[in-house]
């Protein structure tokens, strides 16, 4: 058992003999974002070592009053600000996790908010040689400078700390009003009437950062009608600011509220608090609000001051114009655990001053200077003031009204000094917390493949092992480190480590030589064991052995053997392997495989003249021979695998033996069929024919065929019908093939060209007339068939013919042997005589005279007139389809005789006649 933190301490002061030379910044700073158990989850890892010293402290966290009266700021509890505590570094997990182990701890905070982990040098015999100082506070880290020593720190220069603590307010305020305003706080706005207060103890609260109030510490922000900011505050007050601008009038002793004092206790660590932001509204340049100075903590048996200076006093802000005021920076803190101060030595924890005010655009009015920050505290561990040590704890000035014709020309405008800060003595820090007791045991040592609990024992709330195991034991079955941490009710850790070695003084050892049979195998062993009293052997197939060197063991059965060796020396016992491969198969199995199309795949059969190929099932060996025999009578092939090609069809049985190195055979065979190559053909009855004609065809095929069809090639496809007939409704040159399907043979086709030829369509139009002379020729023609001959009644042979007189006209076209024939009549339709006579009786006969056989001619005008034999016009009419004269004059039947008519037609073809002549009337 080792306790770590007693173990961290030995590190720690080991080396005292030794001195180093310091300056600059020593310590390292992270942000404490969360606590778990003794785990802490920070910003940064960077800086810290396993083994540092370290110091938790809680930067701020005190409640304030939140009224809006003078009470505003005031501190009701510190609760957890300053509060602090030192650990050791046990262990660190940098990027991304950032954790870091502390032994031993005891989480006396209630959360993580504003705490941050420094590191904590320490030196054997440290000299300061050039000034010595710390990370400036920014709101997360810094602002603390501590070390230790355990024996001398000799100053050969300052420690300078001023003005590096709690932070002064910001500029806020940037327009002026209203005077009189008795409000204590106000949101922080970028066009705000009000400085921002100063940072302290307390943080700032939301919507009530800027104003006049105070916040802790903290002094408050110059008011926006120009009033002076408050000064921060520390063993001393902080002075209040000046008046609000003289020109208010209504209530000129408005002011902003300087710092509270803090009630210093020994187990919380405090900075300077911050002076007060200003306030601008003329357009002047102003200042944020002084810094507080820091913490300074020393821990030596020793300190040679030799005359230098620990400078840790607040900021003192610069002279402005016109407008609020900023204040000075309280003084920081100084703490000494040390006992003896050898020389002389000054501790300056001054408060800063606040700032000047010089009236320029209103020379004859008064606005508010910087209250003066108040003093800082010094805190020894002895009971009064070392001699030769002087301390300065006084507070800063307030700023005065500058312009000589202000009437409040160098007086403070009713702005305060900071108050002196504080002596005390008989410091007393945070000790080291008191560890839970935890043991795990002592260092050991285990037997190869034995195995340990540890047991970090009942009662504690939490365990956590260096496996990230969380019960009580730890299972440990090899050599190694291990830690448990563990937590107790109150919440503190504690550690213990135990360190298990390895027994080695016992080695099981052998070695196995095979010797290889063709059907046992042999394994001969020698045992090369240490230490061993008593051996215990198992092989793998079920036998065993208990001698230290066994006889040689024989598998008969191939096959892969792990053989295990337990060698004894009580209480250890360690164990060996060795595998034995014992296979070595000798195996003849092929697949046969075309390696021409088609078929595919694994072969019983196969088509006459293809070419197959053998492929071995497994992989053989390379140190194998082989034999192929394809019983046809051709060499034997020694290849592993091979191709062939059978001439004639049949049935063959295919060997293949194969022999390893050791002489042993084995063999396969295959059967084969070699199926013969199909034939077919066909012949037709006819190869040129018409549409609609029908065609014989007849089939040859051999008996290896199973399955056939018939393609017409006009979509209809005949299966398994010897010698068919086929007729085509389409004229066309048709493929006609015949397509045979055998089982071990490609397929076969065999086709012929069958020529159908159509019937002409032939039309000569319907029957027509004509008149000769009158209406013109007549063509007739056949323009459907371009290929076709022809033969005409008229002995004409082309596709068209000429008809100028009245008959019967035919035509034969033909397409080789395909013919039509077609007929078309051609009557006279002319005017051929005009009747000589009728005879209007009334009979029905021959009642009317008209020239019907004209009209019918295609007459498109005409015109008829009839005269008596004295030259009187007695009829005229130009009705096509009239009936004509019917022997009336006026309603009078004419007399017998003799009466003349002239007619006069245009016809459609646009010819003109007329005819004249004579017509008897008859009663």
């Amino acid at each position: 058992m080792k306790k770590i933190y007693l173990f961290l301490l030995l590190i720690t002061v080991s080396y005292c003999a030794n001195s180093q030379n310091i300056s600059g910044i020593i310590n390292s700073y992270a942000a404490i974002t969360n606590i778990n158990a003794n785990v802490l989850s920070v910003s940064s890892t960077t800086g810290f070592a396993v083994g540092d010293k370290v110091m938790l402290i809680k930067m701020k966290g005190a409640l304030i009053n939140q009224t809006n009266t003078a009470a505003y700021g005031d501190t009701t509890t510190l609760d957890e600000a300053g509060k602090y505590l030192f650990s050791y570094i046990i262990a660190i997990d940098g990027f991304p996790n950032n954790t870091i182990t502390l032994s031993p701890f005891c989480n006396v905070f209630a959360n993580a908010n504003y705490m941050q982990l420094v590191s904590v040098p320490i030196y054997p015999n440290p000299t300061i040689t050039a000034p010595l100082t710390c990370q400036a506070w920014d709101g997360v880290t810094g602002g603390v400078l501590i070390f230790e020593s355990p024996n001398t720190v000799t100053f050969n220069a300052n420690i300078v700390t001023e003005k590096l603590g709690y932070r002064g307010g910001d500029v806020w305020g940037s327009v002026f009003g209203p005077c009189g305003n008795v409000n204590y706080f106000s949101a922080q706005a970028f066009f705000g009437p009000e400085g921002k207060k100063g940072e302290g103890v307390a943080d700032w609260i939301l919507g009530q950062e800027c104003g006049r109030g105070k916040l802790a510490n903290g002094g408050g922000g110059a008011y926006a009608s120009n009033t002076g900011a408050g000064g921060g505050a520390n063993g001393g007050k902080g002075g209040d600011g000046g008046n609000e601008w003289s020109g208010c009038g209504v209530n000129p002793s408005i002011f902003s509220v300087g710092g509270q004092a803090i009630n210093h206790i020994s187990t919380k660590l405090l900075m300077g608090g911050g002076g007060g932001g200003p306030q601008a509204d003329n357009a002047f340049q102003v200042y944020n609000g002084g810094n507080g100075g820091a913490i300074v903590f020393i821990k030596a048996n020793e300190i040679i001051g030799n005359g230098f200076n620990i400078i840790n006093g607040g900021e003192s802000t610069q002279l402005i114009n016109d407008e609020g005021a900023p204040a000075g920076g309280a003084g920081g803190s100084v703490y000494f655990d040390v006992p003896t101060f050898t020389g002389n030595l000054n501790i300056e924890v001054k408060g800063g001053n606040g700032s000047s005010n010089n009236n320029i655009l209103f020379p004859a009015d008064c606005h508010g200077p910087g209250g003066g920050g108040g003093g800082g505290l010094v805190w020894f561990s002895t009971p009064l003031t070392p001699v030769g040590v002087t301390v300065n704890v006084i507070g800063g000035n307030a700023g005065l009204v500058l312009n000589p014709s202000s009437p409040c020309f160098n007086t403070s405008y009713n702005a305060q000094n900071g108050s002196a800060g504080l002596i005390k003595y008989n410091f007393i820090p945070t000790p080291l917390v008191i560890p839970p007791t935890i043991n795990i045991g002592n260092d050991t040592t285990l037997c190869t493949n034995a195995s340990l609990t540890l047991n970090a024992g009942a009662g504690f709330v939490t365990y956590l092992w260096d496996d990230g195991s969380t019960i009580q034991t730890r299972f440990v079955n090899s050599p190694g480190t291990f830690y448990v941490t563990v937590t107790t009710p109150n919440n503190c850790t504690a550690s213990d480590t135990v360190v298990v070695g390895l027994d080695t003084s016992l080695v099981a050892d052998f070695t196995a030589e095979l010797h290889l049979g063709c059907v046992n195998d042999t394994v001969f062993l020698t045992n090369n064991s240490q230490g061993a009293t008593s051996y215990s052997w198992l092989f793998g197939d079920g036998g065993y052995s208990t001698f230290q060197n066994p006889q040689p063991y024989v598998y008969f059965t191939q096959g892969i053997y792990t053989i295990r060796l337990i060698a004894n020396n009580p209480p250890c016992a360690d164990t060996t392997y060795f595998t034995v491969n014992t296979i070595h198969p000798l195996y003849s199995a092929f697949n046969m495989l075309n390696n021409t199309q088609p078929p595919t795949g694994v072969l019983d059969s196969i088509c006459l003249g293809f070419t197959f190929s053998t492929i071995l099932v497994d992989t053989p060996s390379a140190s194998w021979t082989h034999e192929w025999n394809w019983g046809d009578g051709t060499p034997i092939i020694t290849t592993p695998t091979s191709t062939h090609q059978y001439t004639t069809p049949g049935t063959y049985i295919l060997w293949h033996i194969v022999t390893d190195t050791l002489g042993c055979k084995d063999s396969s065979s295959h059967l084969l069929f070699v199926d013969g190559i199909p034939i077919i053909d066909y012949t037709a009855s006819d190869s040129i024919i018409c549409v609609g004609d029908k065609i014989s065809f007849y089939d040859y095929l051999t008996p290896n065929i199973i399955d056939f069809n018939w393609d017409f090639a006009d979509g209809n496809v005949l299966p398994n019908i010897h010698n068919p007939t086929h007729t085509w409704d389409n004229a066309g040159i048709y493929n006609v093939s015949l397509n045979a399907f055998s089982t071990f043979c490609p397929d076969k086709s065999f086709s012929k060209i069958i020529n159908v030829n159509d019937y002409p369509n032939l039309s000569l139009g319907k029957d027509t007339v004509m008149c000769p002379g009158v209406t013109g020729s007549i063509f007739l023609a056949d323009i459907n068939n371009p290929s076709a001959t022809y033969q005409w009644s008229t002995g004409e042979t082309s596709n068209g013919i000429t008809v100028t007189q009245p008959g019967h006209y035919w035509v034969k076209a033909s397409n080789g042997e395909c013919s039509t024939t077609d007929s078309i009549w051609i009557q006279r339709d002319c005017y051929i005589n005009v009747p000589n006579a009728f005879t209007p009786d009334g009979d029905g006969l021959n009642d009317y005279f008209l020239p019907r056989e004209l009209l019918s001619s295609g007459v498109k005008t005409f015109k008829m007139d009839l005269y008596n034999r004295w030259g009187e016009n007695i009829f005229t009419t130009t009705s096509i389809e009239g009936r004509g004269w019917d022997g009336k004059y006026n309603g009078v039947s004419q007399p017998m005789g003799v009466y003349v008519y002239v007619i006069d037609v245009e016809f459609n073809n646009n010819i003109k006649k007329t005819f004249k002549g004579n017509v008897t009337l008859i009663r």
